[in-house]
């Protein structure tokens, strides 16, 4: 009885030991196009990262190959949402840290890859009440913002690195961003840190943080060898009006894949937890490689009112992309409203792909304006001659004879007695 007894246990610890090893396998299978992955602190902390500072962290390669896609999770400075135009990625050799007990710590070693890379996406992920931090002056802001982001980038097989199984490697980004005056970007935190601190590099050294609020380990990021978009729907544009009593709301896709629909939240503030979804049934994709353009109104809405709105994305498999907010104001339209400050918004979208840029320019009472496109030459693309008011002017890609203008970066420059700036946009197909 005893022989049948150890007989039987063993075989019921063989059982659970299968299916623990099938269910660990099955994990990994469906995981296994991301090489590394640190989630973000949703009430953690973003430390400055636009060039030339620059912060980076380690990681273990898990299986030999190259990296084709990386995501970065970011935020902005109060919430002042800027653009990327491109971010300068590193891959490093690691300095270990000699007995793992400091007061020696590790950090990047001979620099092993190095590329500038533009953005295949960046979007909403998610809020959370987070602070900012800036390593280089030690300014230090609690509750500073809100909403953070997940920025995409795919790298070609000619360029990407190719790691190697059980080495650890570092990891540093710096992003160039369009306005540097008015916006600032952060790198998040994660809450699932490993190995060693994250570091930052100033005067020819990197440095670890001090331990000082806020407390850091580790930053938020994603190593994987596909070149599979995170995101199945490209969207190229996401706009709003008041008009006629309503709130129109407007997107445009350049491709979807896998797409059941979209869903239109709307809030009173920046808080997308609270927010109320104002569409009735599920709004149909059309899951086309097209640009596919979408129109929505919403009617319940009071004057004299600010409203945030968010795009949804479903996928028939379960999972969702949010984005957003658009912020749109609901002011009487039979009330001239003065212009007070010229100003020049940033162009959306950027890249351009397919569709044609936007963007807005304020110009202030007793004041006119040009706002002028030049290509990487200099010379003198297009230009529009504006009065005092808001303008929207969508760029439609050609010259001022109306030839079409090939693909390549691009600068638009307002001018008017108390402004002089200018901007850069990249034309794609």
């Amino acid at each position: 009885m005893k022989l049948v007894k150890s007989q039987f246990d063993w075989w019921q610890k063989s059982k659970l030991l299968l299916i623990l090893f099938l269910f660990i396998m099955s994990t990994i299978s469906l995981n296994a196009v991301w090489k590394w992955e640190r989630f973000p602190d949703p009430n953690g902390v973003d430390i400055k990262f636009f060039y030339p500072d620059t912060l980076a962290d380690d990681w273990l390669c898990s299986s030999t190959g190259p990296i084709r896609n990386i995501c970065i999770y970011n935020s902005w400075f109060n919430d002042d949402e800027g653009i990327i135009d491109s971010l300068l990625i590193q891959i490093w050799s690691d300095v270990a840290d000699p007995d793992g007990q400091g007061p020696l710590f590790s950090h990047p070693g001979n620099l092993l890859w190095s590329d500038w890379f533009i953005p295949k996406h960046s979007w909403y992920f998610g809020s959370g009440v987070q602070a900012w931090y800036d390593p280089w002056t030690q300014e230090y802001i609690p509750a500073n913002h809100l909403d953070y982001y997940r920025t995409q980038i795919i790298i070609p097989d000619s360029l990407a690195f190719i790691q190697t199984s059980g080495t650890i490697y570092w990891i540093s980004v710096s992003v160039a961003i369009q306005d540097t005056i008015n916006t600032r970007i952060g790198w998040k935190t994660t809450n699932n840190p490993w190995n060693d601190k994250a570091t930052y590099f100033m005067h020819g050294a990197w440095h670890i943080f001090p331990d000082i609020p806020p407390v850091i380990q580790d930053l938020a990021f994603k190593l994987g060898d596909d070149v599979d978009d995170e995101c199945p729907v490209e969207l190229s544009s996401f706009s709003g009006t008041y008009a006629s009593g309503l709130c129109q709301i407007n997107w445009v896709t350049e491709s979807e894949t896998n797409v059941q629909g979209f869903n239109i939240y709307r809030n009173t503030d920046k808080l997308v937890n609270t927010a109320t979804k104002v569409n009735g049934g599920m709004i149909s994709a059309t899951n086309t490689s097209q640009t596919t353009e979408y129109h929505f109104q919403d009617l319940d809405v009071a004057s004299n009112q600010a409203y945030y709105y968010w795009l949804e994305s479903n996928d028939y498999d379960g999972s969702s992309n949010l984005y957003g907010p658009i912020n749109i104001n609901t002011l009487s339209e039979n009330v001239p409203v003065a212009v007070t400050v010229t100003s020049l918004s940033s162009v959306y979208p950027n890249p351009a792909r397919s569709v044609n840029p936007v963007v807005n320019a304020s110009i202030k009472s007793g004041e006119t304006g040009v706002l002028s496109i030049y290509n990487l030459k200099g010379q003198l693309v297009n230009s529009y001659n504006l009065q005092s008011g808001t303008h929207r002017i969508e760029w439609n890609r050609t010259d001022s004879k109306n030839n079409k203008c090939a693909e390549g970066m691009y600068f638009y420059r307002l001018v008017t007695p108390s402004l002089n700036q200018t901007r850069k946009i990249l034309i794609l197909k």
